[in-house]
């Protein structure tokens, strides 16, 4: 995939010889992408570019916001996640999950698209929906709900129906949910321009992060049927570790390599 900077308000021109070249980017995209050649004047990049806005975008902004294109344009593409939390049904469970649900609501410059608690016993609903309430009831745009399931287990798949586009983080109550994730991932993704698509769990299914439309398009945990008939019935996560023996190591990488971006 490539994209081609053409009629760009973010692409820098000189004139040489009566001609104006593209000399740059000004969101720097140009040598984070690499160049792949110059047609006619106009870079075409290595890859897809998510901030490539034309001369009808420039003219739709406030004068405020034509003074800072480049923030306005990183707002638009700013990444979406949510947050699926499991249950762990102990007798501290409801305190435990007041300790990461505190973390998902503190998120850095960034608001949790949606929060999912998966919970086995029925018996700790109005306690989640009071905790949701607390943390999320005036939050704008922020969607929470309770996925009931029949046995303890990361029942991902039936929490799915409430995902939305966009990554998605997995986790259990108590654990502690960095509150710079979403403020990290944005940057590997939006500023950084790393072809980022999976981050390993450190701990069980803990951490582990995606996108929604990876784990549609893999069927989750159920068996997988491709175009040439045939099936994968593996887990998930094994799926996952199938496709990152033939893809670049840069779109799998472990919670250790994550957590050690800066």
């Amino acid at each position: 995939m490539q994209t081609n900077c053409e009629n760009c308000v973010f692409a820098v021109k000189k004139n040489l010889d009566s001609e104006y070249q593209q000399s740059g980017c000004l969101m720097d995209r140009s040598r984070k992408l690499g160049v792949a050649e110059i047609v006619d004047g106009n870079y075409i990049l290595n890859g897809y570019c998510n901030t490539f806005r034309p001369q009808e975008w420039l003219e739709e902004l406030t004068a405020e916001q034509q003074m800072n294109t480049a923030e306005v344009v990183l707002d638009e593409v700013a990444i979406r996640m949510g947050f699926i939390v499991r249950l762990d049904p102990t007798p501290d469970a409801i305190s435990q999950l007041r300790i990461t649900l505190e973390d998902i609501a503190n998120q850095e410059d960034h608001a949790p698209a949606y929060v999912v608690v998966i919970t086995p016993k029925v018996e700790y609903n109005e306690e989640i929906w009071d905790l949701f309430l607390e943390f999320f009831g005036d939050r704008k745009g922020v969607k929470f709900h309770i996925t009931q399931t029949q046995q303890d287990t990361f029942d991902v798949d039936a929490a799915f129906e409430h995902a939305q586009n966009g990554w998605m983080y997995l986790t259990t109550t108590g654990e502690r949910v960095m509150r710079n994730l979403m403020a990290k991932v944005n940057k590997l993704v939006n500023v950084d321009m790393k072809q980022l698509m999976v981050v390993r769990p450190y701990k069980d299914m803990n951490g582990f992060m995606f996108p929604a439309y990876l784990f549609k398009f893999l069927n989750g945990n159920k068996p997988k049927v491709y175009g040439d008939e045939t099936v994968d019935a593996g887990s998930f996560i094994e799926k996952i570790e199938t496709a990152a023996k033939d893809s670049s190591p840069e779109l799998f990488i472990d919670w250790s390599e994550f957590k050690n971006e800066t």
